[in-house]
């Protein structure tokens, strides 16, 4: 076997192992696969230290601090606004508020994020201000 025939299968094993890894860290992560993964597992679980978005039960909207967007049903469409809707900013922020991580638009996901935080919803996000 020449130099370059085991540095190749060298790097082969290595990427097998990688790939290994990587599938090993995901089949750990509820959100990788979605709702009704495992026993007491949420796809829509807080997430901590890794959210971009904050879902405020109570109004049924989810604030994006990356665009500074809020989100939220009106109708039968979704909108858009750099405004919560109906709601003066101080009350809406003090609000309790969930973060999450959605890897997708939330009226994707919002029928399951609405059943696991119900408008009455006063858990410990309570008053996760932004400006």
């Amino acid at each position: 076997m020449n130099a370059n025939t085991s540095s190749s299968s060298g790097k082969a094993g290595m990427c097998l192992l990688c790939a290994t890894a990587i599938l090993t860290l995901t089949s750990c992560d509820p959100l990788y696969f979605g709702p009704g993964y495992g026993p007491g597992y949420s796809a829509y679980a807080p997430a901590y230290g890794r959210s971009n978005y904050l879902y405020y039960p109570r109004y049924s909207t989810y604030y994006h601090p990356q665009t500074r967007l809020y989100h939220y049903h009106n109708g039968s469409s979704w909108v858009s606004s750099p405004r919560p809707f109906g709601v003066p900013y101080g009350t809406f922020r003090n609000s309790p508020s969930v973060p999450l991580h959605l890897n997708s638009h939330p009226q994707f996901h919002h029928s399951g994020v609405g059943q696991a935080y119900p408008h009455n919803w006063n858990g410990p996000g309570h008053g996760h201000g932004h400006h």
